[in-house]
């Protein structure tokens, strides 16, 4: 271990500055001889002394020496003779360079050091704990200052203070582990003991004692034992803590301390009152005790803090202590107003200024203050004007009301106001203004009456006082002159300060000549197409001795053509601009004179302007400030963004708004330009030109732009869909779209949306699918919208949508109807047709839809339609014939109604079409199986199955009619040779269950169907005919007219021929029972028929003269007809 370590040289550097480098020294060590250490294993460490270095700081001793360069002070705080130092260290042994002069701005002035401790809450400052490695700062003057406590808890900060007022924020970390902070005031040059301790979070103390001057930066392991010493004398030569300060902060500003505040402590009784900074001092001292301050100022609620006192706070000064004080927020209302003076009086048309009243607002708390009310006339006369009461001309009573508002309350107070007549005299009048006499005549003035008026509309007549004015002999009241001319003549009337004068002309003259006609007027100002009154315009003779007199005038003329029109006294201007003269005249003892009016014909109604808006894809709305007309329209001289309007615009007024026209342009609009509207500038807008023909229909003006207009943005909902259009579209709830009936034409570019449902819907509703793209319109049989689920119910609505995004009203049109029953349809390919079982199907109106689809994954296809339903809808056992051709076997049908408003049902499957039973065609016959009516097979090698319900009918006539006989259930096996087991036939269609109806037409071909097996036995969708044999025929019932039973010879005899070739004639006995017997057949006919007057042979047994014998032919194809009893009721011995 050395025994000193040295520097070389002694004085490393001559002075530092912060960020000053160090110029290269070297550090050697002596041992006890004071011989050098050659070389150490541990490295030499340098560091600053009141400041910090940077750069490598740490070398080992080689040949002698530690060598150390690159070295900068990068900070600085000198001792207080304003040195530095720099210290070697080596283990515990150090070296101090010589001191370096260090020039440093705001260089520490004061030090606060002392020590943070955390103490136990059951002994409050006597189980201490000192708080290790803990931050801790001062803010003072603008600077922060930082250091962490060491081992034993002691912290030093050397920090700058610049004045005896500066206020320290003093910071540590507490027992929470976050910052708390207190203000105390500090003064420079000193050395501050402080004893900081924390018993919980927000919970501390501190204690503060100036000990001394400032004497430098001490390196802390010296000033620690400094501090402990002088911590040691406070202790020990006091008795009791020396003092107690802090801050009084207000909680709506704590930054700032309140001044003013009572802080009073006790026990003790001891109180002081804050500074300006809010800052106080109890001065002790203080026995260890518990001690309450309370802090307290009117206006605020107080604040109180408890210290415990220890005698390990004697000779120290408790500072820091902090209190919080908040406003207290007194609610002041307004209560009344007053006014001074409550009143006054003020002459007729004078003035009076509110200013000078002097008007006070009282407050609940009993304060007052001045205000300016605001006037009002609550009744009475008078009027005000701004700050002034403005008296009328009649005397009366004004009651002002003075009202003042403040924090929503408002009050009055009335103010009076006498008005006053003030009787003066105005005016004096006499009964003539002017008169004429004779050369040398004398006139007497006191025939003259002089009336004196007042102000309050009085009036009395009174002497005057007169006096020649230019020229003239005036004695007293007597005027004469012996010349001629012009005299006037003035009176003069004075009463109090008042004097009131008037005049007469007197005209003097030597004889009395008409010389002229004066007009009370001779020019007048009227707008153009006005009228005039011209019996308005009096006409005076004007005479040689200056004297007139009114005189009836001629009628009025025109001087010039196009200056207007007269009509008995009304004029009426022209529609153009200028002066126009208009005569009249007046003729005495035979003179003639005249004199013109000049009528000045002004045009001061402005040009018409206008707003233009887009309200559609193509369309311009302009609404004019008046009227207007376009009759005289140039389209050269109407600019739509720059181009003139083409023959192709349309300009058109509004019939039902004469100030609204209508642009519809040839091109459309961009969506941009309809969205965002087109404003006015660089070549875009409307602009009217001189002499564009668009024109006020009152004036004539035209509305000339003198810039262009901006056309503001479509904002304009379309019309709603009206029936017009709805009753072009088809709402199909089957095929999922909406179709076009007709040509349809929006009223303007826009996307039709429909919405379905019970609740009428709003603009806010969605709607259920929407057109694509806008359109203007669509021809006949476009699909307008496509590709939307059945809807199941409620009513339709439509609406537009147009380019802009503007909606229109919902329109209704139309309930979906109800379905129909699947049950009560049934489909026939044999007739084309659907047949209506059970209940009736829709609506008068309606129209019954028929769909099908091949598959169960094709789309359904439309089969046909009906007509409309009658009154009371479908009804049961109607057929509707629907199509000309069938359904392919195999698909499913289904059935939708479509309302008269061509709104369609959801559809409802029923069933598929099964396919013809052609493989029973060359094999069934109908015959009779006595008793019963049957069909038979003839096949002698085959077997016939019915693989569904077969349907036996019979085709006849032109159109072809179908008749039903009957109905063989489904599963039913026909042997060879054989007809249905009893009980295979179905009713009603059949006769009964064991036999068919027999047909009772003129003759037909058999048809065989296969129907589907239903909920009754007449439902169940039908398949195409098939015949049983090509031209298969069934004959109708036997020709009994034309043939005769011989039952001797058992021979039927022909009369007239009939039948066609391989015709049969069966014969049938029917008993009084009804019992039906056959008794044999004829042979075939021969081509042609059944010759007349032959006879055929039968044979067999003859028929009981009870019975009646029958007929009943079979074709030639094998079908046997019905069985027809011969007229009469029973059969006769001998052949008839």
């Amino acid at each position: 271990m050395p025994s000193k370590i040295t520097f070389e040289p002694a004085l490393p550097v001559s002075g530092l500055t912060p960020g000053a480098s160090i110029p290269a020294f070297s550090v050697k060590m002596l041992d006890q001889y004071g011989f050098s250490i050659l070389s150490t294993s541990s490295s030499v460490t340098v560091s600053l002394v009141n400041g910090t270095l940077s750069g490598a700081t740490s070398a080992h001793v080689t040949g002698g020496a530690a060598s150390f360069s690159g070295l900068t002070a990068s900070a600085l705080s000198p001792d207080a003779s304003g040195k530095v130092y720099l210290k070697a260290s080596y283990g515990s042994a150090y070296g101090l360079s010589s001191p370096i002069p260090a020039s440093i701005l705001d260089a520490p002035n004061t030090t606060v050091a002392g020590y943070i401790e955390y103490t136990t809450a059951a002994a409050p400052g006597l189980n201490r704990a000192p708080a290790v490695g803990k931050d801790c700062s001062i803010y003072v003057d603008g600077k922060l200052y930082e250091t962490v406590t060491d081992s034993n808890g002691f912290f030093k900060l050397d920090v700058r203070v610049n004045s005896s007022a500066s206020i320290a924020k003093i910071s540590a970390i507490g027992v929470s582990g976050t910052m708390e902070s207190t203000d105390v005031p500090v003064s420079p040059s000193k050395l501050y003991a402080a004893l900081t301790s924390f018993s919980a979070p927000g919970v501390g103390r501190m204690l503060v004692k100036d000990v001394g001057p400032f004497a430098g930066i001490i390196p802390a392991d010296m000033l620690r034992q400094q501090v402990d010493q002088k911590i040691a004398e406070i202790r020990s030569s006091s008795t009791g803590l020396l003092s107690i300060s802090g801050r009084v902060v207000s909680t709506s500003a704590t930054s700032v301390g309140l001044a003013g505040v009572n802080v009073s402590v006790s026990p003790g009784g001891q109180s002081v009152l804050t500074d300006a900074s809010g800052f106080f001092k109890l001065t002790g001292p203080f026995t260890a005790s518990s001690y309450t301050l309370t802090a307290s100022k009117s206006g605020y609620d107080g604040d109180s803090n408890q210290i415990n006192i220890t005698t390990n706070d004697y000779g120290f000064e408790y500072s820091g202590m902090i209190f919080y004080v908040a406003e207290k927020i007194i609610v002041k209302t307004l209560s009344s107003i007053s006014i001074s003076p409550a009143g006054t009086q003020l002459n007729t048309d004078g003035e009076y200024g509110l200013g000078s009243v002097n008007a006070i607002a009282n407050y609940s708390d009993g304060t007052s203050a001045s205000i300016v009310p605001a006037w009002s006339l609550k009744s009475g006369v008078g009027s005000i004007f701004g700050a002034y009461y403005i008296a009328p001309a009649t005397a009366g009573t004004a009651v002002l009301t003075a009202g003042y508002t403040e924090g929503g309350v408002t009050k009055t107070v009335d103010f009076t106001i006498t008005v006053v007549a003030q009787v003066k005299p105005s005016s004096l009048l006499l009964n003539k203004d002017k008169d004429s006499a004779l050369v040398n005549a004398v006139y007497d003035l006191s025939l003259i009456k002089a009336t004196v008026y007042y102000s309050d509309n009085s009036s009395k007549e009174v002497a005057v006082t007169w006096t020649a004015k230019s020229g003239g002999t005036l004695t007293t009241d007597k005027f004469t002159s012996d010349t001629e001319g012009i005299f006037l003549i003035e009176a003069s009337y004075t009463e109090g300060a008042d004097t009131l004068t008037s005049g007469i002309s007197l005209i003097f003259t030597q004889t009395v000549t008409f010389e002229g006609l004066l007009l009370s007027k001779h020019i007048d100002t009227i707008e153009v197409g006005a009228t005039y009154d011209l019996s308005l315009i009096k006409g005076y003779a004007v005479y040689s001795n200056m004297t007139t007199k009114e005189v009836t005038i001629a009628p009025w003329s025109l001087v010039d053509t196009g200056s207007g029109s007269i009509s008995g006294n009304i004029y009426t201007a022209p529609l153009t601009t200028g002066i126009f003269p208009i005569v009249t005249s007046y003729t005495e003892n035979g003179i003639t004179k005249e004199s013109v009016l000049a009528m000045s014909i002004i045009d001061s109604r402005p040009s018409p302007t206008f707003t233009a808006q887009i309200i559609s894809e193509n369309t311009v709305k302009m609404t004019f400030s008046e009227d207007i007309d376009i009759s005289a329209l140039d389209r050269s001289k109407v600019l739509l963004n720059s181009a003139a309007l083409a023959l192709s615009d349309i300009l058109l007024k509004d019939t039902s708004d004469s100030r609204s026209v209508y642009l519809t342009c040839a091109a459309d609009f961009s969506v941009a330009d309809q969205t965002d509207g087109i404003a006015a500038g660089a070549g875009k807008g409307l602009e009217f030109g001189v002499g564009c023909g668009i024109k006020s229909a009152a004036t004539g003006r035209e509305a000339v732009t003198a810039a262009p207009v901006s056309l503001a943005k479509d904002t304009i909902p379309p019309s709603k869909p009206d029936s017009a259009i709805l009753s072009k579209l088809m709402f199909s709830n089957g095929q999922g779209f909406i179709l076009a009936l007709d040509a349809i034409r929006y009223i303007e570019m826009s996307q039709l949306e429909f919405y379905a449902g019970t609740d009428i819907p709003t603009s806010s509703t969605q709607p259920y699918a929407s057109e694509l793209l806008s359109a203007k319109g669509h021809a006949k049989s476009d699909i307008i919208i496509s590709g939307f689920t059945p809807v199941s119910g409620g009513s339709i609505y439509y609406r537009f949508r147009d380019r802009a995004g503007n909606i229109s009203q919902w329109g209704s049109y139309g309930v979906i109807p109800a379905p129909p029953a699947g049950a009560a349809l049934t489909w026939s390919n044999a007739s084309r047709s659907v047949k209506i079982s059970g209940a009736a199907v829709g609506s008068e109106g309606d129209r019954l839809f028929v769909y099908y689809a091949s598959s169960p994954a094709a789309t359904i296809a439309l089969k046909g339609t009906s007509t409309n339903a009658p009154a009371g809808g479908f009804t049961s056992g109607t057929s509707i014939l629907i199509s000309d051709t069938t359904i392919p076997s195999g698909s499913t049908v289904s059935y939708s109604i479509m309302s008269p408003l061509n709104v369609e049902s959801q559809i409802v499957a029923d069933g598929v079409i099964p396919a013809p039973p052609v493989e029973i065609t060359s094999y069934l016959r109908l015959i009779h199986d006595l008793p019963n009516y049957a069909v038979g097979n003839i096949s002698d090698t085959t077997s016939v199955n019915i693989f569904n319900d077969l349907r036996i009918s019979v085709e006849s006539g032109s159109p072809a009619t179908y008749t039903v006989l009957g109905r063989v259930a489904k599963g039913t096996t026909i042997g060879i040779g054989s007809t249905p087991s009893l009980g295979s036939y179905l009713t009603p269609e059949s006769k009964s269950v064991d036999g068919l109806y027999e047909y009772s037409g003129l003759g037909g071909y058999l048809k065989f169907s296969y129907v589907i097996p239903g909920s009754t036995a007449t439902d169940g969708n039908e398949s195409e005919f098939v015949t049983s044999v090509p031209g298969n025929g069934v004959p109708g019932p036997s020709p009994n007219d034309y043939m005769s039973w011989n039952n001797t010879e058992l021979t039927v005899s022909i009369t007239t021929g009939f039948g066609y070739y391989n015709d049969v004639i069966k014969v049938f006995e029917i008993t009084a029972a009804g019992e039906v017997i056959y008794k044999g057949s004829t042979e075939s006919a021969p081509q042609g028929g059944f010759a007349a007057n032959s006879v055929l042979s039968v044979g067999g047994t003859p028929i009981a003269s009870t019975s009646t014998v029958a007929f009943a032919v079979r074709s030639g194809d094998g079908n046997e007809g019905k069985i027809t009893p011969k007229t009469g009721t029973a059969a006769p011995a001998i052949g008839k």
